[in-house]
């Protein structure tokens, strides 16, 4: 019988890794890591929205949605100058205004189907042209109209949208959400991970590293996650890894956890963008890091992950802390 895939999530990451020689983990490292961890205490409880929620489908549905879209790491700067809110915050902000836009109703799919890229602009309060002086002239009165750079983050929000609702159209599935409950399993979480990264191209979060498949599936475990906290005697998540992002390598490789090429850390402090190749290394080093300090401590892969989150919001020092630039993605 073939390994489940939250086994070829943890596996693959640890054979990949072995075959990484210019990555190294530093076990005195994560042991001062840990302890920090250790402090924080007990972790938040299910994340509470502003939303009055009318079924069971509506907030799984919503959860769903909202990890599927939840990328964009790579325009931080830009969300940041255009819509005063980092990444997440705006994923966040644009799901909410999806959802209150459609009230009454569920975002089916239908609704997900006919998104445009006009609607996610104005939902995430983003511009898609700006005005900017006209080269080669020297009066700063003239402007003419270009394409935002944001323009890229929309298009791929609403490609993402449209894909999945058409493809929940072909599957005759009401929503994202009907979708979920479909294949929840309170005992398994294998199955829900397993189905929405087969049949939705936006959570087939995988990788080849010199030929090996690598499998990091960070919405997919994220969603799963959220709709445990949610509905605890619905789904399971156990098993989980962490959601292998650009924030948790960014703080392994601050505190010597992982340590990696010279070239590669200047890539990263400099803000410069990174391969395909460079990107995987690094989501899947810290997936493999994250478990063997897991096994090493009380701390679940999906525990560390959230208090390492909550560390790098609470401590000044790492919030200003570079994460590695990786734009053409809808993985993270």
């Amino acid at each position: 019988m073939p390994p489940k895939i939250l086994e070829q999530v943890r596996n693959g990451a640890t054979d990949a890794f072995s075959h990484m020689p210019d990555f190294s983990f530093n076990a005195e490292a994560a042991k001062e890591l840990s302890g920090h961890l250790e402090k924080l205490g007990s972790d938040d409880g299910p994340v509470q929205f502003p939303l009055a929620f009318e079924s069971v489908e509506e907030k799984v549905n919503f959860l769903a949605i909202y990890a599927l879209l939840s990328f964009g790491s790579g325009f931080r700067k830009e969300l940041h100058e255009f819509a005063q809110r980092g990444a997440q915050d705006t994923t966040l902000f644009l799901a909410m205004t999806m959802y209150m836009t459609k009230k009454p109703g569920l975002l089916d799919a239908d609704f997900l189907s006919n998104v445009t890229v006009s609607d996610i602009a104005e939902w995430a309060g983003v511009p898609l042209r700006i005005e900017k002086p006209c080269e080669g002239l020297s009066s700063s009165a003239i402007t003419e109209l270009v394409d935002s750079d944001l323009k890229p983050w929309v298009e791929n929000m609403a490609h993402v949208l449209v894909e999945t609702g058409t493809i929940l159209k072909q599957l005759d599935c009401q929503s994202l959400g009907a979708f979920c409950l479909e294949y929840a399993n309170p005992n398994d979480s294998n199955e829900l991970v397993e189905r929405l990264c087969m049949c939705f191209p936006a959570f087939q979060d995988v990788g080849r590293l010199d030929g090996q498949l690598v499998y990091i599936l960070k919405k997919a475990m994220l969603a799963v996650y959220m709709l445990h906290n949610a509905y605890p005697d619905r789904f399971s998540c156990e098993g989980l890894s962490v959601f292998a992002d650009n924030v948790l390598p960014s703080i392994l490789v601050y505190f010597h956890v992982l340590e990696i090429p010279e070239s590669l850390r200047s890539k990263l402090e400099n803000l410069q963008p990174l391969t395909d190749k460079e990107a995987l290394q690094l989501r899947t080093a810290t997936v493999h890091i994250c478990n063997l300090i897991a096994n090493e401590t009380n701390i679940s892969p999906v525990k560390i992950d959230q208090r390492l989150w909550k560390y790098s919001k609470s401590n000044p020092e790492l919030r200003k802390l570079p994460r590695f630039l990786k734009k053409d993605t809808v993985m993270f």
